[in-house]
């Protein structure tokens, strides 16, 4: 199994799920998904595609290398119709990590949204999607 896999969320292809399957992940097996996601991006024509990040089996960071890094890398290589990212599963020192990181990365204009669980993610993808302009 892959370390992280990505996927449509559903046949509505408006959001992908990118699922961080075990632990021990690294910066190229982020790099990789992310690659990944900018291709499945490319097969539509939706203004925007979110991205959902379960990381209910994982941690939230990678093995090796620096943190500051792979937030520089992500901040300029997202495809420009990447939506928000929902981050479902992050705890503890995960979520507030993982909220210190969103509140950086609002000068890109790459939000994160938090659920618990992925029977909450419909209703986040359905507000971002009625909220946008």
């Amino acid at each position: 199994m892959e370390k992280i896999t990505v996927a449509w969320f559903d046949d509505t292809k408006n959001a992908i799920l990118c699922t961080y399957n075990q632990e021990g992940w690294t910066w190229d097996d982020f790099y990789l998904a992310l690659q990944q996601q900018k291709a499945l991006i490319e097969t539509v024509d939706h203004p925007k595609v979110h991205i959902i990040v379960d990381v209910r089996k994982s941690t939230w960071l990678p093995k090796g290398g620096s943190l500051l890094t792979g937030l520089k890398k992500t901040t300029h290589d997202h495809h420009p119709r990447q939506g928000e990212i929902i981050i479902v599963g992050a705890r503890g020192m995960v979520a507030s990590i993982a909220s210190t990181i969103s509140n950086l990365m609002t000068s890109s204009r790459m939000e994160m949204h938090f659920a618990a669980k992925m029977e909450e993610v419909p209703a986040l993808l359905n507000q971002l999607e009625t909220a946008r302009p």
